[in-house]
């Protein structure tokens, strides 16, 4: 039996969740704090947070501290999410977090933070089933929103759009002498998701859309979470309560609120579906689950992995990548990689990392063939791959830069990477230059293809019933690179 905490700085709140953790991996929560604090009020109002909410915070932070010092929890996570990244003074914050309450904050991402909050939704019961019905996945946040789309069970594309609560709250404050203001605060919503629905989801009608929400809309007396709603019934309750809030409190019914109902709403309206759901979780059981998946005390039952490689399979089809040579060398670098695995320090993250590299490699040549591993390094670097996290998205997208320049000395990528980390990235650099000359022709010669380890030799036998010449005289070069990377030479064998 453990005990563990997570706890999350948010826009609007910090919130702290209490779990029991049995051995078998069976966690219950067994408290939950949330105390309100709009951080995100100061970084938009001044670009950073006050000293007074910096104290403010610390004090908080130290109560909880306390509890957790009751339930003798000793393991934690205090995840800082990533819109008080732009606060000018987050640094300051993060030391005297240290300082005075003697915790040790993890700096969020974008990604790393939806990926928490997604990890809590698909722990849901039902959610495979959704999944595969057809899902769009909205998650609403201060400063910005982000769709996933699911089709047949898998990640087709993941989208951040630059219109959260805190933003359409500072829209409305613009317009708030314009008497057709809510319409024109409408009219924003719609042009930000009419340009994704047209890109990525022309057909405008999905079975489910599931909505990660903010307090104002969990907290809701007549919308329960956990349930689904069709979306003519969700809008309307939606709508009572708004009425009955502005009734009750009139002028001073939150702004902050009156957003987040209309962005709702403008969500259902745009997005056509058969059922609403509203999750039942947060992120800090994301947190919580991201805990139990890397102690291994718990095995995720939803693949993870696979909605990394579909949302990469989807992305290179959007840029027009040829898929028997992404196919050949997806299967080609998984098996040089397996066989090199265990002796040269490799984990089964990095084939993840791997395999996605070697599907997006050639996604750049949509742009410019002459610049194409550039631009495919910029079009990853742009690109939301749910699933993967900030450093491990840099990692692929120098791999496939360096599938054709030259690869820098460390000193030149220090700032971005450590050495255990560059040196991850020379070794999938190294694989996928391999198995791309295998295929130079993009004509898939190779055929009954086996790979296997003979003392210094990584051996890779060949059947074909045409010239490989090509293949032969471009594989020198690759091979030169991987054995000064692995101390093993390949070599190619016809059979």
């Amino acid at each position: 039996m453990r005990y563990f905490s997570s706890i999350y700085i948010g826009s609007y709140a910090i919130s702290m969740k209490i779990f029991e953790i049995k051995d078998n991996g069976e966690a219950r929560e067994l408290d939950n704090m949330r105390y309100p604090i709009a951080t995100i009020m100061d970084i938009f109002d001044n670009g950073y947070i006050s000293v007074e909410k910096t104290l403010e915070i610390c004090n908080v932070l130290n109560d909880m501290k306390n509890t957790m010092e009751v339930y003798k929890v000793k393991d934690y996570t205090l995840a800082i999410g990533s819109m008080i990244h732009e606060a000018k003074n987050e640094m300051f914050l993060v030391d005297q977090i240290r300082i005075r309450v003697g915790l040790d904050p993890t700096r969020l991402t974008n990604s790393e933070q939806r990926f928490y909050e997604y990890q809590a939704v698909v722990s849901g019961k039902n959610f495979d089933r959704i999944a595969k019905e057809g899902a769009i996945l909205v998650d609403i946040g201060g400063a910005s929103l982000q769709l996933t789309l699911f089709m047949n069970g898998a990640v087709k594309t993941t989208q951040h759009l630059d219109i959260g609560t805190f933003k359409m709250y500072m829209t409305m404050q613009r317009l708030k002498n314009i008497h057709d203001r809510n319409e024109q605060i409408r009219d924003v919503v719609d042009k930000e998701l009419d340009t994704f629905l047209n890109m990525y989801f022309p057909e405008r009608h999905i079975s489910n859309l599931v909505i990660m929400a903010d307090k104002s809309i969990k907290s809701s007396k007549k919308l329960k979470s956990g349930i689904s709603y069709e979306p003519e019934v969700f809008s309307d309750i939606l709508l009572k309560e708004w009425e009955d809030k502005i009734n009750r409190e009139g002028a001073n019914f939150s702004s902050l609120e009156r957003a987040m109902f209309i962005l709702t709403n403008e969500l259902i309206a745009m997005i056509p579906a058969d059922r609403v759901y509203l999750p039942s979780v947060a992120i800090n059981d994301g947190i919580m689950l991201d805990y139990l998946y890397e102690t291994k005390l718990r095995i995720p039952e939803h693949d993870f992995n696979n909605d990394v490689i579909s949302a990469a399979f989807s992305l290179a089809e959007r840029y027009g990548s040829y898929f028997p040579h992404i196919q050949v060398l997806d299967k080609l670098s998984c098996e040089i990689f397996d066989i090199m695995k265990d002796s040269n320090g490799m984990d089964d993250r990095m084939r993840l990392m791997l395999r996605v590299a070697v599907i997006l490699h050639d996604c750049g040549k949509y742009i410019s063939i002459s610049e194409a591993s550039s631009n495919s390094s910029r079009i990853i670097l742009s690109s939301e791959i749910l699933g993967l996290r900030h450093k491990e998205r840099q990692m692929v997208a120098k791999v496939a830069e360096y599938n054709r320049k030259e690869l820098p000395n460390y000193k030149e990528l220090s700032s971005m990477f450590t050495r255990k980390q560059y040196w991850n990235i020379a070794k999938m650099v190294a694989i996928l230059r391999v198995a791309n000359a295998l295929d130079r022709s993009h004509k898939q010669k190779l055929k009954n293809v086996s790979i296997s380890l003979s003392g210094n030799e990584l051996v890779i036998g060949v059947g074909t019933q045409t010239s490989i010449a090509l293949e032969r005289g471009l594989f020198k070069e690759k091979a030169d690179f991987f054995e000064n990377i692995f101390a093993i030479r390949p070599v190619i064998r016809e059979v």
